[in-house]
């Protein structure tokens, strides 16, 4: 029986196409983030300067907050603490708010360009030769991508 050509494709496949695809124009995806990243600086760089280097705080304090967080023993300083951050944050939300749609809208070109594009037959070889390559010959995207368990 023949499926139709507008059908819903399971899961594993979107996934297995999803992870080939980034991994095969993982070059194209790095040159489309350097464009729109260069844009966005040329158009309002002390936006992008401070919004990233806020951005970049607020994540190296979320994935290391156990290891410098001398307040847990003292609830009163938490709360004046993340009264400080918070003000800190919505201060800094308008310099934010261009870094944060630059790095949405990348997100989304390449994640809308991995999934649609369908697979070709160098598409599949690079894919084969990446996932059984050893970790220090592996690309970066691979890396990336074997992180987060693909």
């Amino acid at each position: 029986m023949r499926v139709p050509p507008l059908s819903v494709p399971d899961k594993e496949s979107v996934n297995e196409r999803f992870t080939s695809n980034m991994l095969y124009y993982q070059t194209n995806y790095f040159l489309v983030t350097a464009v729109l990243i260069g844009i966005n600086l040329i158009l309002s760089p002390i936006s992008v300067l401070v919004g990233s280097c806020t951005l970049t705080f607020a994540v190296a304090l979320c994935n290391n907050l156990d290891s410098w967080w001398p307040f847990a023993s003292r609830p009163s300083n938490v709360v004046i603490y993340a009264i400080v951050c918070t003000a800190i944050l919505l201060y800094m939300l308008p310099m934010m708010t261009p870094t944060i749609l630059c790095l949405a809208s990348i997100s989304l070109v390449i994640m809308l360009h991995a999934l649609l594009r369908q697979r070709n037959m160098m598409n599949k070889v690079t894919r084969l030769l990446d996932a059984n390559a050893p970790d220090r010959y592996r690309s970066p995207m691979g890396l990336l991508l074997g992180k987060y368990g693909e």
